[in-house]
């Protein structure tokens, strides 16, 4: 009951004086030179009648103002229930039990409806019109209950000065603070005057209207403290302009003026989703990005961020968003070395989302066989993809790609992380009737990539340009340097174009005629020390030109010998810091441009970079946890690009 006691306390205004007094008395003008007396007890209204009092200020005598004594009604009026069918539960509820019987609920759904109709305060005989008073003067009221024809007083009124009814001003202090996409609202109650606010807004300036069909009422706790946030408007929407204003509702059932006019737009301040699954993948000097994002309707696209190994600031390469219906992006790159990417989400607002960081580490070592022998095998919503496997000791798995209907240019990823074996099953929907294209990539423990696989199709196209050539090797001899590439199987093969490029130069053709029937060019005239770039084209009888291959750099040079020894690596774990702490020596004979150390534990097959490139022989490796055994690899890197590969050490981590 104390809760129940403390949660209608404002309804009722019970206040502090309520302990010497067994009813709240309250007295307002009104616009018929009148004085409206009503009275609240802690049950809203009393069994018993009553007689009201008033008494002039400077007299001593008391005058009783009703000519009958005042007292509930047995019947509500039929219109007053035609206003509000809610009417029809609460006389039953008021006819069915006594005053004090009833639940808090009822007392609580009773006083809001005796403040909004004056109607019902007379059928519940809490409310009297003095029409017999003075304008100017200065009166105060009593009630007094009738029990066995004997008077005790309820409750005393405070003193009114008789006179022309005006709207109060409306509640201090409205705040208004967007929190998302609400509005949050408070003010300074006054319980004195007011029992409750109606809230009012307007959309874009159009006609105001009221948000609750009740008054909103700010409930104190025991202790008096009112909550930081008395309502809340949670349906707004973005990029909408809301003007607010509030008036007060007192005893009475009158609106006080309404407040200052709050006005805001909803703006959006949720970031995107950012990307997921973010691959590097490593063709060369270009390094591919893929990555996969959830589909949100103001997604605006995406922004490649990326930092070299010798920066630590972040910069962005795209000046405009990637469209959102593409999730791949390629960065070419000059250096040697690591780079990290990471890729950003932005939305129609501006509001931007950032993926973790990746690394991708460009270097000369060769890459994977291409896979070879790629069979697909169809079946009822199923593609088996089968291939020869690769037998490189350091090799992590495989990617496997599609595209539709020959669209050689536009292949998705199909698997996010590599795959060990050397089959695929794509499933697929029933209906589907494509044709589907397949290649597939191997990737090795440092991240590099093969060539891509030939071609597995599904069904056979009617006509498709030539394959991609690729070229297999060029090696070096006296008179130049010597193009090899693998044969391009097409039954209407009319030869190949083979093409030259230096830096910032447009390629040129070194064949005058096709080459027919040999996968074999030999350049004269390369001059030394100059680096290359060279492609090839593989022609049809029609005409068709294939994709060029992939750009495969040479230079006539005399390669230098490498010469770099580890002398003495040291892993020590250190307990205090709960790191390990790794350092070495080297001798060398070549200039050396950093390190990168790797790391796996006995659960991995492969060593994976744990650092960018160091300048330093040492290291430390605070990403560790009890219990796990580690071991450490360390590559050296010198300034023609070329590495070597200390011996593992291990360590055990209490």
């Amino acid at each position: 009951m104390k809760k129940l006691y403390t949660f209608i306390s404002l309804l009722l205004i019970i206040s502090t004086s309520l302990a010497q007094e067994k009813a709240k008395v309250l007295v307002s003008s009104d616009q018929n030179n009148q004085i409206i007396i009503k009275w609240y007890t802690e049950t809203i209204y009393t069994e018993n009648p009553v007689n009201i009092y008033r008494q002039e200020k400077n007299d001593l005598n008391w005058i009783k103002i009703n000519t009958i004594p005042i007292v509930r009604k047995n019947q509500l009026s039929e219109k007053l229930k035609e206003q509000d069918p809610l009417f029809n539960i609460i006389e039953n509820k008021i006819l069915g039990s006594r005053a004090k019987d009833l639940d808090g609920i009822t007392k609580f759904v009773i006083m809001i409806r005796s403040v909004e109709y004056p109607e019902f305060s007379e059928f519940l005989g809490i409310q009297f019109f003095d029409k017999d008073i003075t304008l100017g003067k200065e009166y105060r009221y009593k009630i007094n209950e009738i029990e066995n024809t004997k008077e005790s007083e309820l409750g005393l009124s405070e003193w009114i000065v008789a006179d022309k009814y005006i709207p109060k001003s409306a509640p201090d202090s409205l705040k208004v603070v967007q929190n998302d996409y609400s509005a949050n609202f408070s003010w300074i109650p006054n319980e004195d005057l007011f029992m409750g606010v109606y809230l009012y807004r307007a959309i874009n300036n159009a006609e105001k209207e009221k948000l609750t069909s009740v008054p909103i009422i700010a409930s104190a706790d025991e202790q008096g403290n009112y909550p930081e946030i008395f309502f809340t408007d949670d349906s707004l929407k973005i990029e909408e302009s809301y003007s607010y204003e509030i008036s007060g509702i007192d005893y009475f059932g009158r609106e006080s003026k309404l407040s200052p006019k709050i006005t805001f737009t909803i703006k959006d301040i949720s970031p995107p989703p950012p990307p997921d699954k973010l691959i590097t993948e490593v063709v060369g000097k270009n390094v591919r990005l893929y990555w996969e994002n959830k589909n949100v309707p103001d997604l605006a696209g995406y922004y490649i961020y990326k930092t070299s190994m010798n920066d630590t600031a972040f910069k962005r390469i795209n000046n405009t968003p990637i469209g959102k219906e593409y999730h791949t992006y390629t960065d070419s790159v000059k250096d040697i070395g690591v780079h990290n990417y990471k890729v950003s989400t932005i939305d129609e607002s501006g509001n931007e989302s950032f993926s973790e960081i990746y690394p991708a580490v460009i270097n000369d070592i060769f890459p994977p066989a291409k896979p070879k022998l790629l069979i697909a095998s169809a079946d009822t919503g199923v593609i088996i993809l089968s291939w020869q496997e690769n037998t490189e000791p350091d090799l992590l798995g495989y990617y496997v790609y599609r595209t539709i209907d020959s669209d050689s240019k536009n292949y998705s990823l199909l698997n996010a992380d590599p795959i060990k074996e050397n089959r695929f099953i794509n499933y697929l929907p029933r209906e589907v009737k494509n044709n589907f294209l397949y290649r597939v990539i191997a990737i090795d423990s440092a991240y590099n990539k093969s060539d891509y696989s030939d071609f597995a199709i599904t069904r056979i196209p009617d006509a498709i340009p030539p394959q991609k050539p690729v070229i297999k090797s060029i090696s070096q001899e006296k008179k130049g340097l010597i193009v090899e590439w693998l044969p391009v199987f097409d039954l209407d093969l009319a030869g190949y174009q083979v093409y030259r490029a230096e830096k910032d130069k447009t390629p040129i053709q070194l064949n005058v005629n096709l080459i027919k029937g040999i996968e074999l060019f030999t350049d004269r005239l390369a001059l030394p020390n100059v680096d290359y770039n060279y492609f090839i084209i593989a022609v049809d009888s029609s005409g068709n030109l294939s994709e060029k291959s992939e750009l495969y750099a040479a230079k006539l040079c005399i390669e230098t010998e490498v010469n770099i020894d580890f002398r003495k690596i040291t892993v020590e774990y250190k307990k205090k810091k709960q790191h390990v702490q790794i350092s070495w020596e080297v001798k060398s004979d070549n200039e050396i441009k950093g390190y990168i150390v790797y790391r796996k534990t006995n659960e991995q097959e492969n060593f994976k970079p744990i650092s960018g490139l160091l300048p330093k022989p040492e290291f430390t490796d605070k990403n560790i946890s009890a219990g796990k055994e580690y071991l450490y690899e360390i590559k050296a890197f010198t300034t023609d690009n070329k590495q070597v590969k200390s011996k593992t050490k291990k360590i055990s981590i209490p």
